[in-house]
């Protein structure tokens, strides 16, 4: 039985249920892109948006590239919707490159085919539990991780481009006299090169008799 606060009304017992949380569904291709009802439209689109692959797309969709191409043509709401997804796909694509810049990339390795499998704690992400011995052990696909420094200056450009992109040194004008004398002195070199090399130039083999021509 409930007890009173005073004025009459039951007292609630115990402490208020807290609500309960319900976890984020991840958007569908249909919630995404609700304005396109044709299904492999939204497949494709739906496809794009996590892979940004025209191929890849293509075939999640069940259709040939022309056919997406077709669409770009003749339906510009399909179209508005392509740009959307393209853009969401190349976010996709931008985050995974900041995780293998960050974190590297595994390299799993196999021995005959077959996946080399080591030891590995039982809280471990990709810990498979086997019988070894009449007892349980843990094991793992064994993998190296490998870094990608031009990952990490490819993204550093794309976000600091003021700091990290290639600087070039752009003259606004062209000193002539400078460039006749830079020519000049280039052609210079030539000259002495091949005077170098002529028969009876100094330091080459073979004795002279001062005209060039042998005894």
């Amino acid at each position: 039985m409930s007890e009173s606060n005073g004025n009459g009304k039951p007292k609630p017992n115990g402490k208020p249920k807290a609500a309960k949380k319900t976890a984020k569904k991840k958007p569908t291709a249909k919630s995404m892109f609700g304005s396109i009802r044709h299904p492999k439209k939204r497949a494709f689109l739906n496809a794009m948006s996590e892979t940004f692959h025209i191929v890849q797309s293509a075939k999640a969709a069940g259709i040939d590239r022309q056919t997406h191409y077709n669409w770009l043509k003749g339906d510009p709401d399909y179209a508005a919707a392509y740009e959307h997804a393209r853009d969401l796909g190349a976010d996709a694509l931008e985050a995974e490159l900041t995780r293998r810049a960050k974190e590297g990339n595994r390299k799993y390795k196999f021995h005959n085919g077959k996946p080399q499998m080591v030891c590995c704690n039982a809280d471990h992400e990709d810990a498979i539990a086997v019988a070894k011995d009449g007892r349980t052990v843990y094991v793992r696909h064994y993998y190296e991780v490998e870094q990608s420094d031009v990952l990490g200056i490819f993204l550093m450009k794309g976000a600091k481009p003021e700091k990290y992109r290639e600087r070039y040194e752009v003259k606004d004008h062209v000193d002539d006299d400078e460039l006749n004398r830079d020519i000049q002195r280039r052609l210079d070199q030539l000259a002495t090169r091949k005077a170098a090399t002529l028969p009876g130039a100094a330091g080459t083999s073979g004795s002279g008799n001062g005209n060039g021509a042998k005894r």
